[in-house]
């Protein structure tokens, strides 16, 4: 595919075959995957083997830029707009761990009925948590206590939580007032836009849903 493909969307096909999700003809989703079906290392492995193949050197190049364990096409694409360099339309910001799981208080006054949370888009470093709201499992009383409910305990956690919801995020204007938010939260700074514009990121990111 790397000889065919546009790079970003080979980023794309890569994080996607390490996925928790598969994409089905008619675009929709499924979540019956328990384990990856590979890796970012296992991949890298075998392009080890591929020795004068068409496409191997973009093919080694999108590997190292691979995530693993996304646990929907929706944070594929907020992984890659986030993370990838500026150059490819990216934000250049640190690239997050995908679905990691940070432990609840079992005993003690604070003690929680959940014994972890799986954070969609993490920054150990700065232990800040980027959540994606979709609109069909975020929705209805109990959904928004449960969630009310996984923000304060992660704040007990001294994680820093962000919340990213479907109508924010197709926005130009909106993903792009995310990411300075991520970036504040992580310490870290935007430099450059290198030729890219709100809009033009804002395509950007529809196409990775999209495609």
């Amino acid at each position: 595919m790397a000889a065919s493909l546009p790079f970003v969307s080979l980023v794309k096909l890569g994080t996607e075959l390490c996925s928790l999700y598969t994409l089905q003809p008619n675009g929709s989703a499924g979540y019956e995957r328990v384990l990856p079906p590979t890796t970012p290392r296992a991949l890298e492995a075998y392009l080890g083997r591929c020795a004068g193949m068409r496409g191997l050197a973009d093919a080694r190049k999108a590997a190292c830029l691979v995530a693993a364990s996304s646990g929907s096409p929706m944070e594929t694409a907020l992984a890659l707009i986030l993370g990838l360099p500026l150059r490819l339309g990216g934000y250049g910001l640190p690239r997050p761990i995908l679905n990691h799981r940070i432990d609840a208080l079992q005993s003690g006054p604070n003690a929680m009925e959940r014994r972890y949370y799986l954070c969609d888009l993490y920054w150990p470093e700065a232990r800040v948590a980027l959540e994606y709201d979709s609109d069909l499992e975020h929705t209805g009383p109990s959904r928004i206590a449960n969630d009310a409910r996984r923000r304060n305990d992660l704040m007990s956690l001294s994680v820093t939580t962000i919340t990213a919801t479907r109508d924010q995020v197709m926005d130009g204007r909106g993903l792009d007032r995310l990411a300075h938010q991520v970036a504040r939260a992580l310490g870290a700074r935007i430099r450059s836009k290198r030729g890219w514009s709100t809009r033009a990121r804002g395509e950007l990111f529809r196409s990775l849903v999209a495609s």
